[in-house]
């Protein structure tokens, strides 16, 4: 897997990797610690293999990285993979093909989120269907560790990259630097139209500086140029806390129209 790890980081691709056929939780957990890995760069499934009725040549037993990396390559950039209903499995190891087997407990689903490890099983928080359960990647940083993070940076850094390759050549000057600022501008005010970006509290989530306040002229004459983006990516419910009080004695008090 550190192959794995090392061409994601340089490529900028997303890499999904499984345990081998039958790993249980505790295995799991140990193979990944030996590893060491933990990074943003790679997705770790739990070797509960899948079973998958193929047309052809009936069932087969795949490996659930297969099913995480088809889902999240039609998925929106700013998606995670969590709870997102995974179709064609009839069955896995741990619940079998007749769906008599007990799942996951909540112990064991805990274990292998807590350790940076994803699984999918059914049933998923919204009801009986496949999918995976946390929708992460093998970080312990609770602010990369979402398949959402890992995704839309990739995709931003190769749509920046792509876009503003144009510039590489002219020269450096304060219209350089608005067409540059301009074309990220663009960029960034198209993902927010497609929900790709999303405003919070009525604040645009990014911010563009590309002229002689970060490009000053010692460093320009060295023919650099410079342009910092900063991006508020949109948060994935995740841990959903409901409140709830119950009971004969509880009094309840309704706001004028809410029921």
């Amino acid at each position: 897997m550190i192959p794995m790890v090392a061409f994601g980081r340089d490529e900028a691709v997303y890499m999904i990797a499984a345990g081998p056929k039958g790993e249980t939780v505790a295995e799991a957990v140990r193979s990944k610690a030996a590893l060491g890995i933990e990074t943003h760069a790679l997705k770790y499934m739990h070797g509960d293999w899948l079973w998958w009725n193929d047309d052809a040549l009936g069932l087969r037993l795949v490996s659930p990285a297969l099913f995480a990396a088809g889902k999240l390559a039609a998925l929106s950039p700013e998606q995670s993979g969590l709870n997102k209903a995974l179709a064609g499995i009839v069955g896995s190891q741990k619940n079998g093909l007749d769906g008599t087997r007990f799942g996951y407990t909540l112990a064991e689903l805990g274990a292998l989120i807590e350790n940076g490890i994803d699984v999918i099983c059914n049933p998923s928080p919204g009801g009986q269907y496949w999918a995976l359960r946390s929708g992460h990647n093998t970080s312990q940083r609770v602010a990369v560790q979402s398949d959402a993070y890992t995704r839309l940076t990739n995709y931003l850094a190769r749509s920046l990259e792509g876009t503003l390759g144009q510039y590489v050549g002219s020269v450096i000057n304060d219209t350089l630097f608005g067409n540059i600022r301009a074309s990220i501008l663009g960029f960034l005010s198209a993902l927010l139209s497609q929900g790709i970006l999303g405003e919070n509290g009525g604040r645009l989530p990014y911010a563009v500086v590309c002229d002689s306040t970060n490009n000053p002229l010692q460093r320009v004459a060295t023919g650099y140029v410079q342009a910092d983006v900063q991006v508020q990516y949109q948060g994935i419910n995740e841990k959903f806390i409901i409140n709830l009080q119950g009971g004969a004695s509880v009094s309840v008090s309704t706001a004028s129209g809410s029921v």
